[in-house]
Parts: C-alpha cells; sequence; structure tokens
C-alpha cells in the first residue's frame, strides 16, 4: 500500500440530517498517515474504497472474478489455493474460537486498545511471518506456517472441547 492507502474497516451507517448518511470505519492507528492524523475535524476528503478481498497489496492491482480477455470476452476465474487461504485467514480473524485461541497463547490483553479480531490478525501474521494476509496468495512458505498454525488451533479445539465435556456435570 502506498503512504495514502490504509486498510479500514466498516464499523458504522447510519442516516443523519437532511438526508446525509454517516459511514465509520475503524481503522489500525499505525496505519493512519500522519496528514490525516493531524487534519482538522471537517477537512474534505475524496475516498475510493476498494474491497480487501479484491485488492492485491503485492501489485496494487485490483482483482475481480471476471478477467478480459484479448478478444474481450469475460471469464470467471477460479480463485486459487492461495487466494482461498487469504480468505480463509481474513474470516478466521473474526471468530470468536480463533480469538480465544490466540489469548490462550499468550496474544492478546484487555488492557490496550486492539479489539480481539485485531489481535487475531496480528498473531496470525506473527506465525506466518507476513506483512498482510494477503500474501498467504503466493507465499509458500507462509502457506505452509498457516497450515501448520490450523493444526495447532484445531487441536486446541479439540482440547476444548475434551476439557468442557471433563467439566460438565453428568
Amino acid at each position: 500500500m502506498t503512504d495514502d492507502m490504509i486498510e479500514a474497516k466498516l464499523d458504522a451507517f447510519r442516516k443523519l440530517q437532511d438526508g446525509i448518511t454517516g459511514v465509520g470505519f475503524k481503522i489500525q492507528h499505525v496505519d493512519i498517515p500522519e496528514h490525516l492524523a493531524s487534519a482538522a475535524l471537517g477537512k474534505r476528503y475524496y475516498l475510493v474504497l476498494v474491497d480487501a478481498d479484491y485488492y492485491d497489496e503485492s501489485n496494487g492491482v485490483v482483482k475481480d472474478n471476471l478477467t478480459t480477455q484479448n478478444n474481450n470476452e469475460l471469464s470467471i476465474n477460479e480463485k486459487s489455493e492461495g487466494e482461498k487461504l487469504r480468505i480463509r485467514a481474513c474470516c478466521l480473524c473474526g471468530e470468536q474460537s480463533f480469538q480465544e485461541y490466540c489469548r490462550s497463547q499468550g496474544f492478546g490483553s484487555s488492557k490496550d486498545d486492539y479489539t480481539p479480531e485485531e489481535h487475531a490478525r496480528y498473531f496470525l501474521m506473527l506465525k506466518c511471518q507476513i506483512d498482510s494476509r494477503s500474501e498467504l496468495v503466493t507465499n509458500k512458505q507462509a502457506q505452509g506456517k498457516f497450515s501448520e498454525l490450523m493444526g495447532s488451533f484445531s487441536a486446541w479445539k479439540v482440547m476444548q472441547r475434551y476439557q468442557d465435556n471433563l467439566n460438565r456435570e453428568y
């Protein structure tokens, strides 16, 4: 991403007075450009929104499921295994069980300003040794580390179920 491109998570959508719509985004504080952080409230900006699922950070290209061929016919592309892993990684960070797993591994604290999903994202990137989940699309080493992480997470879930069964009163 360039300095003026930031990843944001849609947080709020509401109708305000006079037909104006308010849209709120959550942005990691480390991703906020200095000029935006110091801008006066009310400063106007032009925004270009791109669904993160269709943005390739490695080369700055907006992807689509439809690609134009030389003869200008459209064809549907299947998602690569790497793309499927990236999507799984993004979804995984929002899952409560994965967030609990991250905490069980000593990652995440309620004493900071990060949400459990943000902790999960950072944990995943640390374990896969990547700076962005988009790297899972092409980075074979990261894909291997992601598979290892999924194995550990699955084993942890099995142990959690076992512990839950032991703790039940019959």
